[in-house]
């Protein structure tokens, strides 16, 4: 599954809905990773859901780390 989880979507939850557990030192494109979160009872408007269980979450990722492949292979070539 994967989410939108904007600022708005966490403020307009429970306190404690969202709780970051862990963040990780990270190298690279930081952009990329994020912190390890915990989510208990929380909501996100359906619009928010980029790709549900029975989706393209696969194809999404896939996706992701193609275009970022091809940064990664043209800034090594430059160098």
């Amino acid at each position: 599954m994967i989410l939108l989880v904007t600022r708005e979507v966490v403020a307009n939850n429970e306190p404690g809905a969202y709780k970051v557990l862990n963040h990780f030192e990270t190298v690279g494109f930081s952009s990329t990773a994020g912190p390890h979160t915990r989510f208990t009872n929380f909501r996100v408007p359906n619009h928010n859901v980029l790709a549900g269980p029975k989706g393209n979450g696969a194809e999404i990722v896939k996706q992701c780390f193609t275009a970022t492949a091809a940064r990664k292979s043209k800034s090594t070539q430059e160098q």
